[in-house]
């Protein structure tokens, strides 16, 4: 069953995305950002592991229904939007679906 679900993922992913929206550092605080291209609860799985190895995030939830990732940015720090992608761009080779994850936009979170 998990291998049909991956080749439904797969053939989503021949869809494409949108152009990523340009986003500036986040500062320190809780953010929701919404994110392109998550097929699956294995994609919000890979997401969550790779944004939570950025030393700037403090905590991370990524939910695929929503498309959106709930991340805490330490006190102190920003985290800069080209890390934000790279660790993206991690999440998709570690989710091995052929597919890529894009930063859609980012606000503050209540």
């Amino acid at each position: 069953m998990k291998s049909l679900a991956c080749v439904f993922c797969v053939a989503a992913a021949a869809w494409g995305a949108e152009p990523a929206l340009q986003t500036k550092a986040l500062a320190e605080g809780r953010h929701l950002i919404a994110v392109s291209g998550m097929l699956c609860h294995l994609c919000e799985k890979a997401i969550a592991l790779e944004l939570g190895r950025l030393p700037e995030v403090e905590s991370v939830e990524a939910d695929f229904d929503r498309g959106e990732v709930r991340l805490s940015v330490r006190k102190g720090r920003k985290l800069e939007a080209a890390a934000l992608r790279k660790g993206l761009r991690r999440a998709a080779k570690r989710a091995n679906l052929g597919n890529e994850f894009e930063l859609e936009g980012a606000s503050p979170a209540p």
